[in-house]
């Protein structure tokens, strides 16, 4: 004990009668790192065994919670089901694979009984359906193009012709481009261009003449609706 007029003495503060304060210390509290989520099963397990490892006669962690015991169980579970798995895959891959071809081969065997069936029954809907076998639908029937829409005609930069272009026609062939002299009438209309793109160029025309254009949009069902006539004067 510190006596009374010792000079190393220091009388009002913690030093007093032998007490030496804790060091303070400045540095960040360091945090565990797990990472579990980026660890597989095996690497898992390695990693329960580093901690058992690592905790087993550790002076800091006296007593370790879950005990190492409990960790050591979970260990043993985790790589005896691991193993078991890892075992089996094998094992899965070749019944996987014989499954396949049993399909497969099933696949085949109904495919060809389809040809016999639909010979049989002369294609009646009613005897197919009676077999087991289920009937396609019928294919909805072709309709006609919609109309040529927004049909543009420009100046050609060759002399005595015109450009024309327009949007294309869901279920469209092929395009007609028919052309008439100023004014059109039902019989002055006559075909220049037959094709399957939304654009031609028609030429043999006078310079200076006013040409009116139009077209229509063709497929195996029919013909689609004129487009509006447009009209042009021919450069």
């Amino acid at each position: 004990m510190a006596q009374y007029g010792d000079p190393n003495a220091r009388y009002g503060s913690s030093y007093y009668d032998g007490y030496v304060p804790p060091v303070e210390s400045n540095s960040v509290m360091a945090k565990i790192k797990l990472d579990l989520s980026n660890k597989n099963s095996a690497d898992k397990i390695q990693f329960g065994k580093n901690v058992h490892t690592g905790l087993t006669g550790n002076a800091s962690v006296l007593t370790p919670a879950p005990t190492l015991t409990a960790l050591q169980t979970g260990i043993t579970a985790a790589e005896t089901a691991n193993d078991a798995y890892e075992a089996e895959k094998d094992t899965i891959k070749t019944k996987k694979l014989a499954r396949d071809a049993a399909v497969a081969a099933l696949v085949d065997l109904l495919r060809a009984e389809a040809v016999t069936v639909q010979a049989a029954t002369g294609g009646d809907a009613t005897k197919i359906l009676s077999t087991g076998f289920e009937v396609a639908a019928s294919p909805t029937p072709a309709s006609a193009p919609g109309q040529v829409l927004d049909l543009r005609v420009v100046a050609s930069d060759h002399e005595g012709a015109l450009k024309a272009s327009w949007k294309r026609v869901v279920s469209a062939q092929r395009y007609e481009l028919q052309a008439s002299m100023d004014p059109p009438t039902a019989t002055s209309w006559t075909l220049k261009s037959s094709s399957n793109k939304t654009r031609a160029e028609v030429n043999s025309f006078t310079s200076g003449q006013r040409i009116w254009l139009r077209a229509r949009a063709i497929n195996a069902a029919g013909e689609g609706a004129w487009s509006d006539p447009s009209v042009k004067t021919v450069p």
